[in-house]
């Protein structure tokens, strides 16, 4: 699975540096879940990310758009007869996907998202921590200004922890495009 994360990644740079459209940006998120563990409540919180962020013509009004955040997700961590507290999880985040161009000032996205672990923290002790949950993407993106952009969208992952799953998010991301 390494291996496949680490040619992944190989070609998303190579695919950067060929974008047509490339910049930097950043976000806040709003991250929810739910358990199937009985007796366990997970709340939802706000969090930040970071990245870039490139897209390459590929047909028409088809662009491919990739990218690299460093994302935050946090919830509040209730587990029956645990200790409770705030589950904090920062992964990279890898989104993949296409983007249809209405216009010169952007269109609707559909794509996948491999988060890659970096750190975790818990109350207590963090067990069963997925180190790449893979989920997806359903959002706009669009331009205000000639270098400015913003995306919207929604997010579903994989299950995160053992006792967090399901978890999804709102986002909204601000970029500067070059």
């Amino acid at each position: 699975m390494k291996t496949v994360i680490l040619i992944l990644q190989a070609v998303l740079v190579s695919q950067l540096a060929m974008a047509s459209n490339y910049g930097v940006g950043g976000g806040v998120r709003t991250d929810s879940a739910s358990s199937n563990t009985s007796g366990t409540n997970i709340g939802s919180s706000t969090n930040y990310m970071a990245g870039v962020i490139g897209q390459m013509d590929l047909v028409a009004q088809l662009q491919a758009r990739a990218g690299f955040f460093y994302t935050q997700r946090s919830y509040q961590f209730n587990p029956l007869g645990g200790a409770q507290g705030a589950a904090n999880f920062t992964y990279l985040d890898v989104p993949l996907g296409l983007l249809w161009k209405l216009s010169d000032y952007g269109g609707p996205f559909i794509g996948a998202n491999f988060a890659l672990n970096v750190s975790a923290s818990c109350p207590g002790t963090c067990t069963g921590v997925s180190s790449m949950p893979m989920g997806w993407q359903l959002g706009a993106q669009f331009k205000f200004a000639p270098e400015w952009g913003a995306a919207l969208y929604y997010e579903s992952m994989s299950v995160v922890m053992t006792g967090i799953d399901q978890p999804k998010a709102i986002a909204a991301q601000l970029f500067y495009m070059y």
